[in-house]
């Protein structure tokens, strides 16, 4: 279970961390306006917020020394299925963040 969790938040985080840069924002919400200055600063607030999160709970369950291996291999993985997502197919990041 934890396994799950550390991935979904992960991959909300850097989701959240992408869409904060007018590029990715325009590729999965298909528009072309520009992000307002203030949703720039609140996708990136809440995408390291929850990336802090996910890292303070392992390391409060692994301990700091597994704990942040055990995080930044994860972070790896989710990074990676991230870009893969941008690249190939980016309208499916439409089901991991809601944009209006």
């Amino acid at each position: 279970m934890m396994f799950i969790s550390q991935v979904l938040m992960q991959l909300l985080g850097f989701s959240l961390l992408a869409l904060s840069l007018n590029r990715h924002y325009q590729q999965v919400a298909g528009r072309t306006k520009r992000l307002s200055k203030i949703k720039i600063k609140w996708f990136r607030i809440a995408g390291y917020g929850i990336l802090c999160v996910s890292a303070a709970i392992i390391i409060v369950l692994k301990g700091f020394a597994v704990g942040m291996t055990y995080w930044l291999a994860l972070a790896t993985l989710d990074a990676l299925c991230i870009a893969l997502i941008l690249t190939y197919r980016a309208k499916w990041l439409r089901y991991f963040v809601k944009i209006k």
